[in-house]
């Protein structure tokens, strides 16, 4: 008949609700990985509260493909329901007023390039508040981890609630080494995304 929460949902919600509940602004927030359509509810939720909203990993491709941009070679071919759902997302943060970036370069089209970098960084060093979903290139590789890395240490020297979630995203922010110096590094995953979601 008595049940609470234990102290680990304690300290998530913590953390997670003041990016729901009144979020200090300007309020970033950072998509990478893969699929946009398995992101679209959160990307449609987080547009009732954020400023900015920046896109990486290989999600950027289907915005790329909906915005009439050529991939790169190498680059993996978006699912045609990630290219719309990638153009709903352009066409309500036109609606809402929400400034959305993609990548303006791009190495080999697994990375952001060092444009892309110090154009993210630039509005991520005004922002309050962050939310960091999905690395923003294939970090495990060496090669392609520059700009996942860049973005974090950017993070790291920002005052601000800095926000992390998924486990690919928590394990790129760790080897950056300043997992330190973030807010929370959320253990939710997909359980992130959904609590956002409401």
């Amino acid at each position: 008949p008595v049940r609470g929460m234990g102290l680990l949902i304690e300290n998530e919600l913590q953390h997670l609700d003041p990016l729901v509940i009144h979020p200090a602004k300007p309020f970033v927030a950072v998509l990478g990985g893969s699929n946009v359509s398995d992101k679209i509810k959160t990307i449609e939720f987080l547009m009732t509260n954020i400023d900015t909203l920046l896109i990486g990993g290989a999600m950027a491709h289907a915005f790329w493909v909906s915005m009439g941009r050529k991939l790169p070679e190498a680059a993996k071919q978006p699912k045609p329901e990630d290219v719309a759902a990638a153009g709903h997302c352009l066409k309500t943060a036109k609606r809402r007023d929400v400034q959305l970036l993609v990548p303006s370069d791009t190495i080999e089209g697994f990375d952001i390039g060092p444009e892309t970098v110090r154009e993210f960084s630039a509005v991520l060093k005004k922002a309050k508040t962050v939310f960091w979903n999905g690395p923003l290139g294939w970090f495990e590789k060496p090669e392609y981890a520059a700009g996942t890395f860049a973005i974090a240490e950017c993070l790291a020297g920002i005052d601000a609630m800095k926000v992390v979630g998924g486990g690919d995203t928590v394990s790129a922010v760790k080897k950056s080494g300043f997992a330190e110096r973030f807010t929370h590094l959320s253990t939710g995953g997909g359980a992130v995304l959904e609590y956002l979601e409401g």
